[in-house]
């Protein structure tokens, strides 16, 4: 997405389709980027003219449905069924398939939007800044919580929570218990059934599982 709006391209053939959104001399209408799935594109426009959520027919950009008014804060993310989006003071639910809200989960009073959550099972995880969340998918009731120093936006691997949080902690995704951590590293990321992370000037991949 840019200033116009969201467009797609096809590798090799150019420019697909140019869907327009907002008023091109505001600020850019579409900041985030888009989730995709198979079938459509999600995309969070934000402009004073036009404010909303929209799902795009993947193949023509044409407009399967709309949520007016609704302002992200962060990029979307599709789980399951769900479309969720980062927006003040909560996280929003939304049906993939029609825009019809499902649920919402409040963020501290003094956090503007969680990152985007991660995980494609029945659990999710999201962090807040300062402690990680587990959320039941189907309703975004927080299943647990555990405190850690600055953590950044989990990555879920397996049945495990990966977080950069002054080193690299994985917590359990059932109950949000500590499996290990690995101090002194930085630039965690999920690499198969584990994680990549930088300690000076060496790698470190290190598998998710307790051992």
């Amino acid at each position: 997405g840019d200033a116009d709006g969201a467009y797609a391209y096809e590798v090799g053939n150019g420019e697909r389709w140019r869907q327009p959104f907002g008023d091109p001399e505001e600020a850019p209408a579409t900041p985030y980027p888009p989730a995709v799935d198979e079938e459509r594109v999600y995309v969070t426009v934000t402009s004073e003219s036009d404010r909303g959520v929209y799902a795009l027919d993947r193949r023509d950009g044409e407009i399967l449905w709309s949520v007016p008014g609704l302002r992200a804060f962060r990029a979307p993310a599709r789980s399951g069924s769900l479309l969720l989006v980062p927006v003040k003071s909560e996280l929003v639910a939304l049906d993939a398939a029609t825009g019809e809200r499902q649920w919402r989960t409040a963020t501290r009073d003094d956090r503007p939007a969680f990152p985007p959550p991660a995980g494609l099972g029945a659990r999710l995880a999201l962090s807040d800044g300062e402690t990680v969340h587990g959320i039941d998918r189907d309703t975004g009731e927080k299943q647990w919580s555990t405190d850690l120093d600055s953590p950044d936006r989990p990555a879920v691997v397996g049945d495990s929570v990966l977080v950069g949080a002054d080193g690299v902690v994985a917590l359990d995704l059932a109950d949000g218990s500590e499996r290990w951590r690995i101090d002194d590293v930085s630039a965690a990321m999920p690499l198969g059934n584990g994680v990549l992370a930088r300690r000076r000037d060496e790698l470190i991949a290190c598998t998710a599982c307790e051992n």
